[in-house]
């Protein structure tokens, strides 16, 4: 059953495995109960608590009951660069805007930002296209992947990699306008 979890739903396995290898402290996911989900929790060694449609999970009891509501401690239980949390207190909504505008930049001029940066930005907005940290959390993610099973990774890609290039073409022309 689970690995119909695997197959159907990359972003949650991304974010499982990322609390089973200690990239974060928890998970939060948006779902009513799910027994499959709790299976596929349990056999990666997690433990969880489901309140209000949503699952936290995390690796020990003692980061399951550390989610704060703040900002900054949120960033931390996800996991999320401490620059990156600074620049979105910082900048708000307008970082996610920059961010797209530096992208744009570095696609017209022909820069490689690699899959991994994806990967490790997964969940946030990262505080800029050269974060070295984030790189690091996709690159230790997808050893991780690649050491449960390698396919995680392909769909992963093809889940969410794919879509973002689809939706940033969208984006290149609205920018444009």
């Amino acid at each position: 059953m689970a690995k119909s979890l695997v197959e159907e739903q990359p972003g949650v396995v991304v974010d499982l495995v990322m609390v089973k290898e200690g990239i974060k402290k928890g998970a939060e996911i948006n779902r009513h109960a799910d027994k499959d989900l709790e299976v596929l929790i349990t056999n990666l060694g997690l433990i969880y608590k489901h309140k209000n449609g949503k699952y936290l999970v995390a690796k020990v009891k003692g980061d399951l009951e550390a989610l704060a509501e703040d900002t900054k401690a949120r960033g931390d239980w996800f996991g999320i660069p401490q620059c990156c949390v600074k620049a979105f207190l910082e900048q708000g909504s307008k970082l996610s805007e920059k961010i797209s505008k530096e992208e744009i930049k570095a696609l017209q001029s022909g820069k490689h930002i690699p899959n991994e940066f994806f990967l490790g930005s997964y969940g946030y907005i990262p505080c800029s296209l050269d974060c070295k940290f984030t790189l690091e959390r996709g690159i230790k993610t997808k050893v991780a992947l690649d050491r449960i099973d390698p396919r995680l990774w392909g769909r992963f890609k093809d889940v969410h990699l794919r879509r973002r290039l689809v939706e940033f073409g969208g984006e290149v022309c609205w920018w444009k306008k």
